[in-house]
């Protein structure tokens, strides 16, 4: 039987600047209770994606009440088979809201670049679809 993944997030994220050695002292703390999931290990890869003006990334870095992203998420390198993500993010009041569909990687990059894609329907994939007309021209950005 499939895993079944989760594709909805509710989540709070805080994020703090750590020196080698704090870093140490909380990975040394989290050893006692936390246990790695079954990605603990794996390279976390992303391609997000912004319009040409770079406007997403710009509304992110002014820190606002509202920000959203539109990425592709992979557990492990890429490969055209690899199990992949497209997923919305969006983050309101300090709680971050993510959505995801699952298909492969050639898939994905398919489906946002436009063009013919199997990426079966749902409310997920018509929130992504909005997100991709209502900025328009999304493309991978660095």
């Amino acid at each position: 039987m499939k895993h079944m993944l989760q594709t909805v997030f509710k989540r709070y994220e805080k994020k703090y600047r750590l020196t080698k050695e704090q870093y140490g002292e909380v990975l040394n703390l989290l050893s006692y209770n936390a246990v790695p999931d079954e990605y603990g290990e794996s390279n976390i890869c992303s391609i997000y994606y912004d319009t040409q003006n770079k406007l997403l990334i710009r509304r992110s870095l002014e820190k606002p009440v509202y920000k959203e992203k539109l990425r592709i998420r992979t557990y492990g390198i890429p490969k055209d088979g690899s199990t992949c993500f497209v997923e919305l993010k969006k983050k309101y009041k300090g709680v971050v809201y993510k959505r995801r569909i699952e298909t492969d990687y050639k898939n994905a990059l398919l489906y946002m670049n436009g063009s013919d894609n199997n990426i079966r329907p749902s409310q997920i994939k018509n929130e992504i679809d909005y997100f991709k007309d209502f900025y328009g021209g999304l493309s991978p950005s660095a």
